[in-house]
């Protein structure tokens, strides 16, 4: 039997972590920290350096987050950017090795030039640059915490993209993201039947993107992406194991949705499950009865559903509620006064007590930036929605994940989260534009 390149990689990491457990087992009783650096870090490398799909759920995959930053000798508001960077520059060094190896594999950067999305999102950069040095730094400390999450959240895993462009390893990367998801929801639900749930989620810290704070929202969307990821998996998947997996898992993380409260992820998913069917039936009969069949089916959904779940899904007279309204209205207010340039990124918080920005990222970008990011935005989400129409009638996880990823995290950021913590809007906007590729080796 002949040994791929695959194989030979496989058996390289095997042997190359069987002596770095050798090592740790044999330095751990002199220094048990400094032993598991040494074996974590060098693993960590050379995971990575073969397989660039790990690399990438460690910038973007939130709740994976949650088990390796708490072991990081690093200060608390740079976890999170320090990780990002590292990756990414093994991630160049893996796609130099590839150019190397395969020079055609240079034509990906050709997407930088090619695809209008990556210079909107490099556009929506400068945006964000401009608006933010336009204001003094006593008053554009948050303005830049934003920037650089755009930087770092957005831009650079967007650009690690055009790294793993091969449709294995795309296929992978989601199958690793769905795994990592699955660990982290099953260890999360055994610890709110131990402890509660008003326990484990801690309450929200601002900015918590530079760390990973498990508050309601992020927990809530992360469950309503393992959703929908472990939908796709079902009817996309051949293998029986995956499909099965994926139905005992499914409902786990539908309760996780539901306990959170989320109503912007829940209102994203109902909407991608809305579209998934609706645009698949060709007919315009059998459309109409579609659409009243999801109604029926909603509102019998909705009727079990527990009262303390229906309250908090439905009320919409509490002070938050209110205040988002106001919220909305100022931030209208502002781009008015300002609307060439908006006010600056990050001085939403000094127009009001209640909020640091506007829950709504149309406002957001209105009020701070004003036409200068906002037009670049609009184009950004156009062409997006250009490419998402073409994705929803295919029948690969390829195509349908980014689909879904981005109508659900579109909709969610009508509601939640400031522009530098959206950043898997922009990362599902620039999976759109990959075709992918069968050159892998």
């Amino acid at each position: 039997m002949i040994a791929t390149k695959r194989n030979l990689n496989f058996l390289f990491v095997f042997f190359f972590t069987f002596l770095l457990l050798l090592f740790f087992i044999l330095t751990q009783k002199y220094n048990f920290l400094i032993s598991f650096y040494l074996f974590l870090i060098p693993l960590t490398i050379v995971l990575i350096f073969f397989y660039p799909e790990i690399g990438l759920n460690l910038m973007v995959t939130e709740p994976l987050l949650y088990f390796i930053l708490p072991i990081l000798p690093i200060a608390e508001g740079f976890k999170r950017a320090s990780i990002i960077i590292f990756v990414f520059l093994i991630l160049i060094l893996a796609f130099l090795y590839s150019i190397y190896k395969k020079p055609q594999t240079i034509n990906n950067l050709s997407y930088l030039i090619k695809e209008p999305i990556y210079l909107l999102l490099i556009l929506i950069g400068l945006a964000l640059f401009v608006s933010v040095i336009r204001l003094p730094f006593a008053f554009s400390e948050y303005g830049y915490v934003k920037f650089f999450s755009y930087l770092l959240l957005s831009l650079l895993p967007a650009f690690s993209l055009l790294f793993i462009k091969e449709d294995k390893r795309l296929k992978r990367f989601i199958y690793f993201l769905i795994f990592f998801l699955s660990l982290f929801f099953i260890y999360t639900f055994l610890r709110i039947l131990r402890e509660g749930l008003e326990n484990v989620l801690e309450n929200e810290i601002i900015p918590y993107r530079l760390g990973f704070s498990l508050s309601t929202i992020a927990f809530g969307r992360w469950a309503g992406i393992g959703v929908f990821s472990l939908f796709l998996l079902f009817f996309t998947e051949k293998s029986r194991l995956l499909r099965i997996l994926s139905i005992i898992l499914l409902p786990l993380f539908l309760y996780l949705l539901l306990l959170s409260g989320t109503r912007g992820a829940i209102l994203g998913l109902l909407v991608c499950l809305f579209l998934f069917f609706f645009l698949k039936i060709k007919r315009l009969k059998e459309k109409v009865i579609f659409v009243l069949l999801f109604i029926f089916l909603f509102f019998i959904f909705y009727s079990l559903l527990p009262t303390m779940i229906v309250e908090r899904l439905t009320y919409f007279q509490d002070e938050s509620s209110v205040n988002r309204l106001e919220a909305l209205s100022l931030a209208f207010k502002n781009f008015l006064d300002s609307p060439i340039l908006g006010k600056g990124l990050g001085s939403f918080p000094y127009s009001t007590y209640n909020f640091i920005y506007p829950h709504n990222i149309f406002a957001e970008f209105a009020s701070e930036t004003g036409f200068l990011g906002l037009i670049p935005f609009i184009i950004f989400l156009f062409l997006c929605f250009k490419k998402l129409f073409k994705k929803f009638p295919e029948k690969n996880l390829n195509s349908l994940f980014p689909a879904f990823l981005f109508v659900y995290t579109f909709i969610h950021s009508q509601f939640s989260f400031d522009i530098g913590n959206n950043f898997l809007l922009f990362f599902a906007g620039a999976f759109l534009t990959l075709r992918g590729e069968n050159n892998e080796e």
